[in-house]
C-alpha cells in the first residue's frame, strides 16, 4: 500500500510527455532518474517514482488508442508542485507496486488531454501538475486519476 501527498511549488519538471503512436505508449522526453513504479491498468502503464526522493517524475507505457474512450473531458485547474509517493515499505530498486486495475482511459480529440482513472470526480484543490503535462488527482492520500496531454509522435 502507498500514501500518497504532494506540496504545492512554482517549479515542475521540464520536459515533454509523448505518445508515440506506432508503439501505442507514453513516454517522457527526457527520460528521468526513476527506478520504481506505480503499476496501474494491468501494470501496463506506471507512474514512475524516484525512490531516494519519494517524487512521481513521469507516466509512461503501453495503452492502445483503439481502448481509448471518447469524452469531453473537462480538463481540472491544477497547481504546479511535487507529487510525493510514500510506500509502507522499503522496496527495492527496479521492482514496482500494483495500484489500480480497474481504470479506464478517456480522450478528448478536441484538446489532446488524456485521462487515465475517474474523470468526472474531483476537488480542484487537490489537483497538482507534477510534470510538464501531466496531473494527478489526489482524494483522501490515494490517485485517483492521471490526466496527461502527450504531444503525439
Amino acid at each position: 500500500m502507498i500514501t500518497v501527498t504532494f506540496v504545492h511549488k512554482d517549479d515542475i519538471l521540464s520536459g515533454e510527455a509523448q505518445y508515440i503512436k506506432n508503439e501505442n505508449s507514453f513516454f517522457y522526453e527526457p527520460w528521468n532518474d526513476v527506478n520504481f513504479s506505480i503499476l496501474i491498468r494491468n501494470g501496463y502503464n506506471s507512474l514512475d517514482v524516484n525512490l531516494q526522493t519519494k517524487k512521481a517524475l513521469q507516466l509512461t507505457g503501453l495503452n492502445p488508442q483503439m481502448n481509448w474512450i471518447r469524452k469531453n473531458l473537462i480538463v481540472p485547474k491544477a497547481q504546479p508542485g511535487n507529487l510525493f509517493i510514500l510506500p509502507d515499505q522499503n522496496y527495492q530498486t527496479g521492482t514496482g507496486i500494483q495500484y489500480a486495475t480497474n481504470w479506464q482511459t478517456y480522450f478528448n480529440p478536441d484538446t489532446g488531454w488524456v485521462c487515465i482513472g475517474n474523470p468526472n470526480d474531483f476537488c480542484e484543490d487537490s489537483a497538482v501538475l507534477f510534470a510538464n503535462n501531466t496531473i494527478a488527482m489526489i482524494e483522501n492520500n490515494n490517485i485517483n486519476s492521471i490526466w496527461i496531454k502527450p504531444t503525439f509522435v
